[in-house]
C-alpha cells in the first residue's frame, strides 16, 4: 500500500512539473544525415560522430521539488573529442520549429567549438560568440530561442543567495547577443541547465581515476549522479560504502530496497549470464568507485593464452611509436610488437577444394607476366590508345599535344609485395555461411601460389593485438624464404583471436618492405573491420594512428592498398587509405578470386 501511494504521488508531481510537448517533438533519426552535412559544411570535423544520448539527471539549483520527481532530468547535448552526443528527440518547446532549431544550434556550436583546452563554461561562451559572428543566418533565430529559454528558467525567489547570483549571471549571458566571459560564483550545485550549451561528456581517460588514485569530488561538475542508458536501465554513481565500519541496523522494510546498492566488483565476471540476469531484474543500477589497496589485488589477464599452447615468440619484442592525434605527436616506444611463429604448423599440400583454382591462377599469373607492359596516354608510342582517342574526339581540349598513344617499355620494374592479414577475433564471424578466417586462409594460399608461379618475391604476415604491449605479428613467409609445404602449413594454421592494433602492424610491415631490393614495393592489407583494441585504441584514436602509419609508408615510396570485408568501410576507409586505395568486398564477391584480379589491375 505504501509503495502504491508513493508511485501515485510521484506520477502526480511528474505530470505537474513536466515540460514536454510530444506533438512538437523532432526525432534525431529523421534529420541525422542533414545534421552531419551541416556540421561539415560549417567547418566542423568530418570525423566527429553524431551519437544518441538519453536525458541527463544531475543536481542543480532550482528549488526542492525537482528532488521528488524527474524534474532534474534534462534534454541536453554532450561533446567530447570524438563525438557530439545528441538526444534522440527534442520536445522541450511547444513549437516544432524551435525544437528543430535547437538541433541546428547544437551542431553549429560543435562546428565552431574551440580546440584549446579551457573550462567548458568558457568554451561555450566562445562558441556562442563565434556563432553570432560567423553564422549570421542561424543567429537570426536567436531571439525566439532566447525567449523560450528564459521562460523555462527557475524563479529567483526559490533560490539561495549564491544560486540566485549565478542565475542572474546566466540570464545576463542569454539576454546579450555577444556573450562576455562571466564567471560563476562557487556554489554547492550547478545552475539550472542552459539547454543550448554543450556539456562535457565524460570519457574513460577523463572520468575514471587510475588504480590507487582517489577521485576528486570537489569540482561542481561531479554533481552529475545519474545517467540513463539508452533503451535499457538507468545508472547512478554512488560513493563507496565501507563494509567494516558503521552502525549495524536491521529494518525489515529494507528487504524491498535491495536494488539501492550492490557491492559488485565489475572487472571480475565469474558468471556473466548470472550477472546479466541480476541486472535485468533491477530498475536502476548503482555504480561506485572502489579504492582498495593496490597490494591487495591480483590481476589476471584472461585474454592471454597459456604459454604451453600459444604460438612461439621469435623475439622479446620490438618497440614502436604510436601517433597521438590530440597531442599531434608520436608517443615513443609506446607499442611492443612480438614476432611470432605458429606452434601447430605442419607441412601441408594445397587443400583439395582449392586445387582447381590454384592451377587456374598460376596459369593466369604466368600469362599476365608474359604480357608486354603498356603505358597509356603517351604523346608518342607504338600503337594508338583507343580509349584516349575516343575521349579526345568526344571531349576536345585546347591542348595541341594529343596523348593518344600506347608505349611498351622495354624493361619491367622489379617488385616486392607484402600481404598483411588481419586475424583478430572478428574474423571468426560468418559471411555467406562461412567463417571469414577460412576465406582469408584460402585467399592467402591462392595469392601466394600465383606469385610463386612468376618467381616474384613476396611476404605473408598476419597480425592481432592485446593492448599496446602485445601486438602479435605472425610470420607466415618472408621475402627470402621459398614458398613450400611448410609455409603453406603456417597459413592453414592461422587462428582468429584478440584485437586490431593496425598502426603498429603497418609500421613493422613498412620496415620489412624497406629492406627489399626491388624498385617497387607494395603493401596489401586484408582486414574485416576498423582499428580497435581493448584499451583506448578505438574510434578516432585508432583511426588516426593507422592513417598516420599509412602516410608514413607512402612517404617512403611504398604503395598501400586495402581489401576490407567491413560493410561500413566506406565511412572510414577513404580517410585511412585514400578513396582510390581500397576495395570493399561485397557479399556476392569471392575473396579468393578477387585478390589475384585486383593485384593484376594494380600492376598495370
Amino acid at each position: 500500500m505504501e509503495e502504491w501511494v508513493g508511485q501515485q504521488w510521484h506520477h502526480w508531481l511528474s505530470r505537474r512539473e513536466a515540460t514536454e510537448y510530444e506533438d512538437a517533438a523532432v526525432a534525431l533519426k529523421d534529420i541525422r544525415v542533414a545534421l552531419k552535412a551541416l556540421l561539415v559544411s560549417l567547418g566542423g570535423s568530418a570525423n566527429l560522430g553524431l551519437q544518441s544520448v538519453w536525458p541527463i539527471r544531475f543536481a542543480h539549483a532550482g528549488g526542492s521539488r525537482w528532488r521528488l520527481t524527474d524534474y532534474g532530468t534534462h534534454t541536453l547535448a554532450l561533446i567530447d573529442h570524438e563525438s557530439l552526443h545528441l538526444p534522440p528527440q527534442v520536445n522541450c518547446f511547444p513549437d516544432a520549429r524551435l525544437n528543430l532549431d535547437l538541433y541546428y544550434w547544437w551542431v553549429a556550436m560543435a562546428a565552431v567549438w574551440p580546440a584549446a583546452p579551457q573550462h567548458w563554461y568558457q568554451q561555450n561562451q566562445i562558441a556562442m560568440q563565434r556563432v553570432f559572428t560567423q553564422l549570421p543566418g542561424l543567429a537570426r533565430r536567436w531571439p525566439k530561442m532566447r525567449q523560450a529559454l528564459l521562460a523555462e528558467r527557475p524563479s529567483l525567489h526559490a533560490l539561495s543567495t549564491v544560486d540566485r547570483t549565478n542565475e542572474q549571471i546566466v540570464r545576463a549571458i542569454l539576454q546579450q547577443s555577444e556573450p562576455q566571459f562571466n564567471h560563476l560564483a562557487h556554489a554547492r550545485r550547478f545552475p539550472y541547465p542552459i539547454r543550448l550549451w554543450l556539456y562535457p561528456s565524460p570519457t574513460v581517460e577523463e572520468s575514471v581515476p587510475a588504480m590507487g588514485e582517489t577521485e576528486d569530488n570537489s569540482d561542481a561538475e561531479t554533481h552529475a549522479d545519474t545517467q540513463s542508458i539508452e533503451g535499457k536501465k538507468s545508472a547512478r554513481r554512488v560513493s563507496e560504502q565501507d563494509e567494516k565500519s558503521g552502525l549495524l541496523l536491521f529494518r525489515l522494510e529494507n528487504l524491498f530496497t535491495v536494488s539501492d546498492w550492490l557491492n559488485v566488483q565489475r572487472p571480475q565476471e565469474d558468471d556473466e549470464d548470472a550477472s546479466n540476469d541480476a541486472a535485468q531484474a533491477l530498475d536502476q543500477i548503482s555504480l561506485g568507485q572502489q579504492h582498495s589497496a593496490v597490494g591487495a589485488k591480483v590481476r589476471f589477464d584472461l585474454d592471454l593464452p597459456a604459454q604451453a599452447v600459444d604460438d612461439l615468440p621469435l623475439h622479446e619484442g620490438i618497440l614502436l611509436p604510436e601517433w597521438h592525434y590530440r597531442k599531434e605527436a608520436f608517443l615513443p616506444d609506446h607499442c611492443r610488437l612480438v614476432p611470432m611463429l605458429s606452434r601447430d604448423a605442419r607441412e601441408q599440400n594445397v587443400p583439395e577444394h582449392l586445387r582447381g583454382l590454384v592451377r587456374l591462377v598460376r596459369h593466369q599469373f604466368k600469362q599476365w607476366r608474359s604480357e608486354p607492359l603498356r603505358q597509356h596516354r603517351q604523346l608518342d608510342g607504338n600503337e594508338i590508345d583507343i580509349q584516349a582517342w575516343v575521349e579526345q574526339i568526344s571531349q576536345p581540349t585546347h591542348d595541341s599535344a594529343m596523348a593518344v598513344y600506347t608505349d611498351r617499355p622495354k624493361v619491367r620494374k622489379s617488385r616486392s609485395t607484402l600481404l598483411l592479414a588481419d586475424v583478430s577475433q572478428s574474423t571468426e564471424s560468418y559471411v555467406n555461411n562461412r567463417p571469414i578466417i577460412d576465406g582469408i586462409r584460402d585467399a592467402l594460399l591462392v595469392f601466394a601460389e600465383g606469385l610463386d608461379a612468376i618467381n616474384e618475391p613476396f611476404s605473408l604476415y598476419a597480425f592481432s593485438s592485446i593492448r599496446r604491449r602485445q601486438v602479435r605479428f605472425h610470420l607466415l613467409k618472408n621475402a627470402r624464404e621459398p614458398w613450400s609445404d611448410l609455409t603453406r602449413g603456417r597459413v592453414l594454421a592461422l587462428k582468429p583471436g584478440y584485437y586490431t592494433r593496425m598502426g603498429a602492424a603497418i609500421r613493422q610491415s613498412t620496415t620489412v618492405l624497406l629492406d627489399a631490393e626491388q624498385e617497387q614495393r607494395w603493401l596489401l592489407i586484408l582486414t574485416d573491420g576498423k582499428p580497435n583494441d581493448v584499451d583506448h585504441y578505438e574510434h578516432r584514436y585508432g583511426i588516426e594512428d593507422t592513417r598516420k602509419a599509412v602516410l608514413e609508408a607512402k612517404e617512403k615510396g611504398i604503395q598501400v592498398f586495402a581489401i576490407t570485408l567491413d560493410p561500413e568501410a566506406d565511412e572510414y576507409a577513404p580517410h585511412l587509405f585514400g578513396s582510390e586505395n581500397y576495395h570493399l568486398v561485397t557479399r556476392n564477391e569471392n575473396l579468393v578470386e578477387l585478390l589475384p584480379r585486383l593485384f593484376r589491375q594494380l600492376s598495370i
